[in-house]
């Protein structure tokens, strides 16, 4: 089953959002890597692997409440048209909110597409950052 940015939809989706090649290309390399790392269960977490009707394949998420609640939202959301777990290659992340946090606690969890543009997101309980 294809994609909704399968073929020249992806390159048309670009356009629109006025992305450069280079951005296209990182796109395109998320969109047709393996995911870059397995979720572990680690501090309690319970592991989900979700069987996305949207994506054709098992996204996998490391909480089963903040990560998995992401999940369903974005399956269901009319403006998602794809989602990535954990994308390749890794990027560190930056937050707006909480310059002091460390840099290796923000790393890319997913990587999702919509009507508006894109984005790289990471996903923990409020409790996690203390």
């Amino acid at each position: 089953m294809p994609r909704p940015l399968d073929g020249v939809a992806l390159h048309s989706y670009c356009c629109r959002l006025g992305l450069s090649q280079d951005a296209e290309d990182l796109i395109a390399t998320i969109r047709s890597s393996p995911p870059n790392r397995n979720p572990r269960g680690n501090h309690g977490n319970m592991l989900v692997w979700y069987p996305s009707k949207k994506m054709h394949c098992v996204i996998k998420a490391e909480s089963h409440r903040v990560e998995f609640a992401f999940l369903l939202e974005a399956e269901y959301a009319d403006d998602v048209l794809e989602y990535f777990d954990q994308p390749h290659p890794p990027m560190q992340l930056t937050s707006r909110n909480s310059p002091n946090l460390p840099k290796s606690s923000l790393i890319a969890t997913f990587s999702i597409h919509r009507d508006s543009g894109i984005a790289l997101l990471e996903r923990h309980m409020l409790r996690d950052w203390d």
